[in-house]
């Protein structure tokens, strides 16, 4: 996890697994969660972003650590609502993590992370509705901070419009050579339960993603 400490920068996009979750049987595809690396203060104060109403409106959210005192720096929907919470937490706690970066200007960048603090302390939403902003699952929250800049590819599940996460990696996989591609693959750290272990994959280990199950039981774990 420190190792990609090293490697984040405010607006990138984490996708994770926690394996075992019941939840990751009925979610399509390998990576169930994302979320958004916002930043420290100091990182969001050099950006110029604590001037900006949204995140003042939210600044001492941000600066409250997590339970285990760790400061908190991703902003994220999970089941609690949009919350703010530590690297720790949101990324030590998770068995595989992907990282992407938007490639964007910078001011595009922070606008985008000054949307997603318009959202923090909004409920989840269960009903996983894409068109209202009341309620915001996990890749919703990433969809209203970068919608417009970047587009994404929303599917039908079940009758319902939605963006499951595995839709980021499908959207890297497809666009990736082009000079028009909207993501840069920045690292890519998969767990092995019974070695006790992470370890860093490349780019192709990473597209390989596409191909597992959502479900442990199916991946033979």
């Amino acid at each position: 996890m420190e190792e990609l400490r090293g490697k984040l920068q405010p607006g990138d996009i984490f996708l994770e697994r926690r394996n075992w979750y019941v939840s990751n049987a009925f979610l399509p595809g390998y990576w169930p969660h994302a979320a958004l690396y916002v930043g420290s203060p100091d990182e969001l104060k050099k950006l110029g972003l604590e001037q900006d109403p949204r995140v003042q409106q939210n600044w001492a959210k941000l600066l409250r650590p997590d339970a285990g005192g760790h400061a908190c720096v991703v902003l994220e929907s999970v089941s609690e609502g949009v919350v703010f919470t530590s690297l720790e937490h949101s990324i030590g706690e998770a068995d595989s993590v992907a990282l992407l970066r938007p490639r964007l200007a910078p001011q595009q960048i922070r606008e985008a992370i000054a949307r997603a603090f318009s959202h923090a302390g909004k409920p989840y939403d269960f009903e996983f509705d894409f068109f209202s902003s009341d309620k915001l699952v996990c890749t919703e929250l990433v969809y209203r901070a970068y919608d417009g800049p970047i587009q994404f590819p929303l599917k039908k599940i079940m009758g319902t419009t939605t963006l499951p996460a595995i839709e980021f990696v499908r959207k890297y996989a497809t666009e990736r050579n082009s000079p028009t591609a909207q993501f840069a693959f920045v690292c890519c750290l998969q767990g092995d339960a019974g070695a006790g272990r992470a370890s860093f994959v490349d780019e192709a280990g990473f597209i390989r993603t596409l191909d597992l199950p959502g479900s442990d039981l199916l991946m033979g774990k």
